[in-house]
């Protein structure tokens, strides 16, 4: 199997963001939701294993600011890993701020919203 894309993601199934978005409604006008970064610029030949797989996850928690807002997710023992030290779904930005600063959000702040755990269903896609 010859794979020359550059980027692998696991993908929110539909049912799985519409349960999210169910219970959380965005907060900014940049609405994303759709997956967790698993890896970017890669040789995608070592993930042939989890290319096409579904598996399923538990989020219990919205962490935001004044800027962005994230749903934290852990991958132990799921057979997923992520590149970003801090597995997430970044969930909405404000217009002038990047997705990528879900990133730095999860570092530095403290604001969350707990809800009640909620499985969700995603498919590793490389693209």
């Amino acid at each position: 199997m010859h794979l020359t894309h550059k980027y692998l993601w696991a993908e929110l199934s539909q049912i799985s963001k519409k349960l999210l978005e169910d219970i959380l409604p965005y907060r900014y006008d940049q609405q994303f939701g759709t997956h967790i970064t698993i890896d970017w610029d890669a040789d995608f030949t070592q993930y042939t294993d989890i290319i096409g797989k579904k598996f399923k996850l538990t989020v219990d928690t919205l962490v935001f600011d004044q800027r962005c807002e994230a749903i934290p997710v852990t991958l132990l023992n799921t057979g997923l890993f992520s590149i970003n030290k801090n597995p997430h779904i970044t969930w909405s930005c404000d217009i002038e701020t990047n997705p990528y600063y879900s990133n730095y959000l999860l570092f530095v702040s403290n604001s969350k919203l707990m809800f009640e755990p909620l499985e969700i269903e995603v498919e590793v896609i490389c693209g």
